[in-house]
């Protein structure tokens, strides 16, 4: 895991990674490198050398070892630079913008895009040709400006800043807000489970029957079963009676009519 993993927050995400250019190594590591060229010519010279006297072989031998232990330390110096460099990042996130150094003991500044107001870059004739460059970030804090030199691609780097201020990218309270609207949403109602079909006596039958369709009628009395000998006077009554029934679905169209005419007839 990087060491910024666990430092962003929650919805917080890398949008541009940069480092300072490479020629930060040259220019630190110059002298060091010269000192290990000089030294290592001035070796393979000296090993040349055919001392006759015993002192002559002695300081030979102080000075091969001398100048071995400069170019060695003039190599572990210029691995270190690097290193250094290596370690050395600018962040831009949806959020802040991050540098981070140091390779044993780690230091993190950050400058959040909500107090930036305004971000400058300056690049000199060789920034162009070699691509690096200076950004000045202006802030509303205390210090004023973070400015961060010799950044490699700086026109990228401003650009994923201006992105990332402007809301491109999102930020963490859309994040937040998502979360929040997940644990506040109602549920869904659970389906209810549909009636199932048991055997019973050889036969299927549900365990809930199915309730005609009303259609309207829920304020009527139900209508009571047809005397065996009708009077005139209930008959109309009768008919109301068994229209309500074939709208209810008790009754088809035909049994509705067959019955209607046979009262007709007893009239």
């Amino acid at each position: 895991m990087a060491y910024i993993d666990d430092k962003l927050g929650r919805g917080e995400k890398i949008v541009h990674q940069g480092h300072q250019h490479i020629i930060v190594v040259a220019v630190k590591s110059i002298k060091w490198v010269g000192l290990f060229v000089v030294a290592f010519i001035a070796a393979l010279w000296i090993l040349t050398t055919n001392p006759t006297e015993e002192w002559q072989k002695t300081a030979k031998t102080v000075v091969e070892l001398a100048l071995a232990l400069t170019c060695l330390i003039a190599f572990v110096k210029l691995f270190i630079d690097y290193l250094v460099w290596q370690a050395e990042e600018y962040l831009v996130t949806n959020e802040r913008v991050i540098k981070i150094w140091g390779i044993i003991n780690k230091n993190l500044s950050d400058s959040s895009l909500d107090k930036v107001n305004d971000v400058e870059m300056y690049q000199s004739m060789f920034g162009r040709l070699w691509g690096y460059g200076t950004i000045k970030i202006l802030t509303g804090n205390e210090t004023g400006a973070n400015e961060y030199d010799y950044i490699s691609k700086p026109n990228d780097f401003k650009k994923a800043m201006l992105d990332a201020k402007n809301g491109f990218f999102g930020d963490a309270s859309d994040v937040a807000l998502q979360e929040r609207t997940m644990r506040t949403q109602p549920q869904p109602m659970p389906i209810p489970p549909q009636p199932r079909f048991y055997e019973e006596r050889g036969a299927a039958v549900p365990r809930q029957q199915a309730q005609p369709p009303n259609y309207g009628y829920q304020n009527q009395p139900q209508p009571k079963a047809a005397p065996a000998n009708p009077s005139q006077a209930d008959i109309p009554t009768l008919i109301t009676q068994l229209a309500i029934l074939r709208d209810q679905g008790v009754l088809s169209e035909a049994e509705f009519q067959e019955k209607k005419n046979d009262l007709l007839r007893r009239m």
